[in-house]
């Protein structure tokens, strides 16, 4: 075992002396000088493991008696910290010389499918001829790239180790697997249709592979320079979906927090729910998020009559005559005969008896300057609206949104998972003025204007609705866009933790941004994919039409009218009241 002390110390000069940290479980308690700075354990404990992963030791030598009971704490403590790695190394090292099987099964466990760095030390336990005192060590490692998910996990000898020329056969790079070239493995997509990000089921004579958007030809770059093969998980109708905290979930999240893919697409963000599940890649578009909010709609008619004045200004006249009758009231002495009855005449422009007395004639005198200031100006503000179209007040900034009490749909609550947990008012208002609601539903209530619809802006053209195709354009003629945006996100691209792709993926975006190349993809998709009528509805939704004017007709009236049919309805109570009042009246005297 000491030579195979060596060789262990030979390897960690030459491929961990880097290494911020180094943790070493040992059942054997085999003592390894090391430059870099160490964690040294006698059994395998997941919280002390744990301890030292986020303290930052990415790298392991174990020598344990059962590897694989050590394979299964991993995956458990990867999952629960909070650090993120993709390429830690890990060497496995025999306890005794007749442990290789053991070692060997360590390689058919899931959590190594998806580590490029292991290596095993392996005893040949076979004597050299010419000293029996020398011994052999194979570096075994896993195929781990290729085409054939069931080759990934078969054992390679990378190299051999004689303990007494303490020389490699090969001399081999003892950890190959730099995700430099994927030799055609398959990678897992999990995604959903979604334009303009995720375009799925295409005729081959439109694209390829038969499928394009924004964010799948950023996995498809990725695939073309690492030499992978793209496998699509699609989620339909899970869209998004959500994770557990057990580690399950559903749509895109799920399928990347359960291991069922390698990456998930689709217009995802830096979302902080999932984000302890799951890698985040640079992001690759900035989104902005904004409603589609009804366009004004014009004024019921019957209501013209009351917005002639605004309601201070109501106000104003119900206090001037309120005022003036008790005015008149004093000036007659306390007697309200026929007072109220007069201020009213005088502000209808009507003519009344005026009192002989002067103390009542000055008094009317307010009323009749005060009646004759109200009657011109509700008259002009009357004819305007009669001649004028009116319309509703517009939603214009996300401030006249929340004021409206309008409620704001999508399909899946992913819509609001950037804002979520935000603290500020104005985004807690946002997030209270959601509605998950299917696409039918956003339809029918679009074509009822008591929805404002959900829509993401990308910088060259491309937009993405919440509803898809449910939201056509007639229903988008009536809808305007806000001139402000409820907030702004990104998209990235969702991967499994500690994924060893992570940092290439990132290093291919910052390359295709750089290049100008992502924003070419914008104006090309959109130009290519999306409806025209679609765009330009929405581009040019805020274009005010010209106001026209209109002969005045019955229906212009109608609200003066109903005025009149109800004062003539309640003037018929009051005389039938008064009748039968006078007849019990008669009666009683009679009597």
């Amino acid at each position: 075992m000491d030579s195979m002390v060596f060789l262990l110390q030979i390897i960690l000069q030459k491929y961990m002396s880097h290494s911020y940290c180094l943790s070493i479980i040992s059942e054997n308690n085999v003592y390894l000088p090391t430059n870099t700075t160490s964690v040294r354990f006698g059994t395998i404990d997941l919280d002390n493991i744990l301890a030292t992963l986020d303290m930052g030791c990415s790298d392991f030598v174990i020598q344990v008696d059962d590897p694989i009971h050590f394979a299964i704490v991993l995956e458990k403590v990867l999952f629960l910290s909070n650090t993120r790695r993709g390429d830690r190394k890990f060497i496995f090292v025999p306890k005794r010389l007749d442990d290789s099987d053991e070692l060997l099964n360590v390689l058919q466990t899931g959590i190594f499918t998806y580590i490029p760095n292991v290596i095993l030390i392996v005893p040949t336990n076979k004597k050299v001829e010419a000293d029996e005192n020398c011994e052999d060590y194979d570096i075994v490692t896993h195929k781990f790239v290729g085409p054939y998910e069931e080759d990934i996990k078969i054992p390679i000898v990378l190299d051999r180790w004689n303990s007494c020329r303490k020389v490699f056969e090969r001399n081999e790079n003892l950890f190959p697997h730099d995700i430099a070239n994927m030799y055609g493995r398959t990678v897992k997509v999990a995604c959903f249709m979604y334009p303009p990000f995720v375009i799925l089921n295409l005729d081959k004579q439109v694209s390829r592979n038969g499928r394009d958007g924004l964010d799948m030809r950023v996995v498809d770059e990725l695939c073309s320079w690492i030499n992978c093969t793209i496998e699509v998980v699609d989620v339909g109708a899970g869209q998004w979906g959500t994770v557990y905290p057990n580690a399950t979930g559903t749509g895109v999240l799920g399928a990347v927090a359960m291991g069922k893919a390698d990456f998930g697409i689709t217009s995802l963000g830096y979302w902080d729910k999932p984000y302890p599940m799951m890698d985040f890649s640079a992001y690759t578009f900035l989104i902005s998020v904004t409603n589609l909010v009804p366009k004004p709609r014009l004024l019921s008619r019957w209501e013209l009559p009351i917005i002639a004045f605004s309601f201070p200004m109501w106000m104003v006249t119900i206090f001037s005559m309120v005022y003036s009758w008790l005015a008149l009231v004093l000036a007659q002495h306390g007697s309200t005969n026929n007072a109220w009855l007069n201020i009213w005449r005088i502000m209808m422009a009507q003519p009344c008896k005026l009192e002989s007395s002067w103390r009542s004639q000055f008094v009317l005198l307010g009323p009749v300057v005060t009646g004759l200031i109200i009657n011109a100006a509700y008259s002009a503000g009357l004819s305007s609206l009669f001649t004028i179209p009116n319309y509703e007040k517009s939603i214009d900034t996300v401030e006249d949104l929340l004021e409206s009490g309008l409620e704001w749909g999508a399909p899946d609550i992913a819509w609001v998972y950037s804002i979520s947990s935000a603290k500020d008012e104005r985004h807690m208002r946002i997030v209270d003025k959601f509605r998950l609601l299917t696409p039918s539903q956003l339809k029918a209530r679009g074509e009822n204007q008591t929805i404002a619809l959900s829509i993401e802006l990308l910088p060259a053209g491309c937009l993405a609705i919440g509803g898809g195709e449910a939201i056509t354009t007639d229903i988008l003629n009536n809808y305007q866009l806000l001139t402000e945006d409820l907030f702004f996100g990104v998209s990235t691209v969702a991967a499994r933790k500690n994924s060893p792709y992570v940092a290439k993926l990132n290093d291919r975006i910052l390359r295709l941004i750089e290049a100008g190349l992502l924003l070419a993809w914008d104006s090309q998709i959109s130009l290519k994919y999306q409806d025209v009528k679609v765009k330009m509805a929405i581009k040019y939704s805020r274009n005010a039409e010209p106001p026209t004017t209109a002969p005045l007709n019955l229906v212009a009236i109608g609200g003066i009218f109903m005025i009149l049919v109800a004062g003539i309805i309640v003037s018929f109570i009051v005389f039938l009241v008064e009748m039968a009042q006078g007849r019990q009246k008669h009666k009683k005297e009679t009597m």
